[in-house]
Order: structure tokens, then C-alpha cells, then sequence
């Protein structure tokens, strides 16, 4: 038995139907990545996901990205430092009183979009991110590329780092992310999603998959993931320490 935590981005589609968007996607995974309100999402998507996730059993996680609700944080801002670490803060604590309010608490922290490719390439960008996260709360687990710059800085912080990988993106020779910029940095095929996601899987090299929660096929890229998880004897659990149940 092999053992994958199946991780999406939420709370970031507007109106009523990012609110029933989420509610459809939040039986097949098993932890949450939630806008913070800087890129996407607001109070109320923000409590709503919060609410389905608890429900659910799912591990909440705080989703920060820049503060560029135009360009969908996706866009690379020129930013210091000690202006990467205010804005992580910032988002963190945001979620957190949510989070509270529903009595429950943040399990990880998983940087959206330019900010997290910044990240897995710059090493202050990086030490940054790992700084906030620290500081919020030392016990959080922090979601990255494997040998990136983000998993050198968590790990000199002391924090447990997640290896993330990802169904739904391309990958350049060097295990960076192809850019979105290129024609065919997204996959767009179910086929090739589940493809994807068991070879990233079978390989070991990764802890969590994630699958966009902005791609208009994701409910049927996780409807044909659970059914090939079940296939070939893969369950999808959080990550250790979570205190979520798995799903099958």
C-alpha cells in the first residue's frame, strides 16, 4: 500500500460558484490549500472553505500569494525580503482568525503562483517565506518543490517540509516547473493527469500531489485520480500529524 496526501488550491473562484465549486471538490482530497485574500478569496470564501474542509476531515492550509487579484498572483512582483515575510504574516493571520473561529487550526502553508516559483528559485525569497512561517507558528508544515530553495530554507529553519508535485503542470529537465508562459505548461488531458500523477507517485519522490482548483476539468481530474489510486493500491491521506482521516 502506497500513501499520497492529495492536495488543492481553494477558495479562490468568485460568487456563488466558487462556493459550490469547492463544496464539489472537497470529498476526493485530503487537505486544503485556502486563499488568504491577497490573489483570491475573501471572508466569506475563506469561512466557507474553512467549514466544508472541517466537515470533510480535511487539513486546512493557508494559501498567501501576492497582492495581485488582477493577474491571480501569477505575475513575479518585485518585492524585499522583509516585504515577502510582512505579506506571509499578514495572509496567515487572516485565515487563522477564521480558522478559530470554527475552533479548529492551520495545518501547513503552501505559497501560491509567482510567489512560489520565486521561491523555489531564490534563496531570501525562500528564507523569507520559511521566516513567517516560523514565526506564525513553528509547528506548521511548509508545501514545496523538492530540492528547492524552499526546501533548503525550511529546513534550516527547522520545518517540516512537504515535497509537493503535481498532476496537472509540466515539469522543465531540471524538476522546476515548466512556466505558464509556455504553450504547454498545463495538462489539460485527464489521461495524462492520472499518467502524471501515479508516475510522480510510484517514484517516491514526492509526499503530496496537487491538482489546481482553477482548472476547469479538476472535479473530473480527481474523479479519474481516485478511481486510478484505488487501481493500483494508493490511499490518500494528510500528512502526519494532521489528525485527518484518509480516504479511499
Amino acid at each position: 500500500m502506497s500513501y499520497i496526501d492529495l492536495n488543492c488550491d481553494m477558495g479562490e473562484m468568485p460568487g456563488d460558484a466558487g462556493l459550490e465549486l469547492d463544496a464539489a471538490l472537497m470529498p476526493y482530497i485530503s487537505s486544503t490549500n485556502i486563499a488568504c485574500g491577497y490573489h483570491a478569496g475573501d471572508e466569506q470564501h475563506m469561512s466557507h472553505t474553512t467549514q466544508l474542509a472541517i466537515e470533510h476531515k480535511v487539513a486546512i492550509g493557508a494559501h498567501p500569494g501576492f497582492a495581485d487579484r488582477e493577474g491571480f498572483g501569477r505575475f513575479e512582483l518585485e518585492l524585499s525580503p522583509g516585504q515577502v515575510y510582512q505579506l506571509m504574516l499578514y495572509q496567515l493571520g487572516a485565515l487563522e482568525g477564521i480558522v478559530r473561529g470554527f475552533k479548529s487550526r492551520i495545518n501547513h502553508v503552501k505559497p501560491h503562483g509567482a510567489l512560489y516559483n520565486m521561491a523555489t528559485r531564490d534563496r531570501h525569497f525562500a528564507e523569507a517565506i520559511a521566516d513567517a512561517v516560523f514565526d506564525f507558528d513553528p509547528s506548521l508544515y511548509l508545501y514545496g518543490l523538492p530540492q528547492s530553495q524552499m526546501e533548503l530554507a525550511a529546513k534550516a529553519k527547522g520545518l517540516r517540509f512537504v515535497r509537493e508535485g503535481f498532476a496537472d503542470r509540466r515539469y522543465l529537465d531540471d524538476g522546476m516547473l515548466m512556466p505558464r508562459s509556455r504553450e504547454n505548461a498545463l495538462i489539460t488531458d485527464v489521461e495524462e493527469v492520472v499518467s502524471q500523477a501515479i508516475n510522480l507517485i510510484k517514484q517516491g519522490k514526492i509526499d503530496s500531489l496537487c491538482v489546481h482548483g482553477d482548472d476547469k476539468n479538476v472535479l473530473q481530474f480527481l474523479k479519474n485520480l481516485h478511481q486510478a489510486f484505488a487501481d493500483n493500491n494508493i490511499e490518500i491521506r494528510s500528512i502526519e500529524g494532521s489528525n485527518q482521516s484518509s480516504k479511499t
